[in-house]
């Protein structure tokens, strides 16, 4: 292999069909939920963006009181991507606070609806919810795509994802809210799930994508690896890093990982594995 000095050397040495392209991020889309408009409102930010809570959503407060011993905070938060977040980690609002839990919801779009709002206060009182999300990626040990791939999906939070849905369903039941029509939706499944298919897609990706050599890895990745978080992430707006795209040699990796029969029964175990756990916990 060549001794390449720089990302503008290695640039040179390929053909102009192997420029890199602008792709866009991926993001997952979510099913059209419509039901949701049938449930009753828990409240709305203020002109102040505060959370005003109508009186099903002060209800909704207070058995989370009652269950949990801790207030309920909402916050608007302004991620592009919408829905709700729950920040374990924080000081404030987060698990080591004594005293009250803080979810941060979309002030519009799909962000406040009951759903959601019980999703992310069911993340806020699952007491495994830090180890869920404490694992290290320590991808770059793994000596085969199935190594890759279970390594991987423990650094997901494909469990605290399903426990969010569980414990959404059961803090509405507590409210007598219905929740026929949040079960029976494929999102109910799909978007825990999501996390595996995520994992998957991912290690297909880097295990497919062309080796960078080591000299070169802080100026240039394959662009079909770049959106994962596998091994390590990249600053893409960074003006030194060379993105390449090695269409034929990925081609030829993907078709080596549909060869190797060993990757493929990893991967079946593994959505056999999820599928399993997620009927478990959420109902077949």
């Amino acid at each position: 292999m060549a001794d390449y000095k720089n990302a503008d050397m290695f640039l040179r040495s390929f053909t102009d069909d192997l420029i890199p392209k602008v792709y866009p991020e991926l993001k997952l889309n979510e099913d059209d939920r419509n039901f949701t408009e049938l449930l009753p409102s828990f409240g709305a930010f203020d002109e102040n963006q505060k959370y005003v809570f109508t009186p099903e959503g002060n209800k909704f407060k207070e058995i989370f009181k009652n269950l949990s011993g801790r207030e309920l905070e909402i916050k608007t938060h302004n991620d592009p991507a919408g829905g709700g977040l729950y920040k374990p980690y924080d000081k404030d609002g987060g698990h080591l606070d004594p005293n009250k839990r803080t979810i941060y919801i979309a002030p519009t779009g799909g962000g406040n609806f009951p759903d959601i709002i019980a999703h992310e206060a069911g993340h806020s009182i699952d007491p495994t919810i830090q180890q869920n999300a404490k694992y290290i990626n320590n991808a770059y040990q793994a000596r085969t795509p199935s190594e890759l791939l279970n390594a991987h999906l423990k650094t997901t939070n494909f469990k605290a994802e399903v426990e969010g849905q569980r414990a959404a369903v059961d803090l509405l039941n507590r409210n007598e809210i219905p929740t026929g029509g949040i079960r029976s939706d494929p999102f109910f499944k799909n978007y825990p799930a999501s996390y595996i298919d995520k994992g998957i897609e991912e290690t297909n990706k880097y295990s497919s994508s062309y080796p960078i050599p080591n000299q070169l890895k802080p100026f240039a990745q394959d662009v079909y690896a770049q959106d994962g978080k596998i091994i390590t992430p990249f600053n893409l707006k960074d003006p030194s890093l060379q993105v390449f795209n090695f269409d034929d040699r990925r081609t030829k990796g993907m078709l080596n990982l549909g060869l190797n029969q060993k990757y493929q029964d990893t991967i079946q175990e593994t959505l056999k594995r999820a599928r399993s756990y997620i009927d478990q916990k959420l109902g077949s």
